[in-house]
């Protein structure tokens, strides 16, 4: 469940969330706050592919966990607020 995937990943070094239709979208922003929260820095999100870290970064913006993102690499859009 995600709510399994979000105690693993605070509870373990490494942890992945994967799969179709598993809400790693909901999964990823709340344990995003969790850490923000708890003022857990450096955050380093890293997705398979440009667009999925995209998606990571511009919902963390949007949803105001965060108001700071540093964005290295390629990408080949570029998001209006990262």
């Amino acid at each position: 469940s995600q709510s399994d995937a979000i105690v693993d990943a605070l509870t373990n070094e490494l942890s992945l969330i994967q799969g179709p239709g598993t809400g790693k979208s909901y999964t990823g922003d709340e344990l995003l706050r969790v850490l923000v929260e708890n003022q857990v820095k450096p955050i380093l999100p890293i997705a398979f592919t440009n667009h999925a870290l995209d998606h990571i970064l511009r919902s963390g913006l949007d949803t105001g966990i965060t108001k700071k993102v540093v964005r290295t690499g390629i990408t080949f859009c570029r998001p209006k607020n990262i």
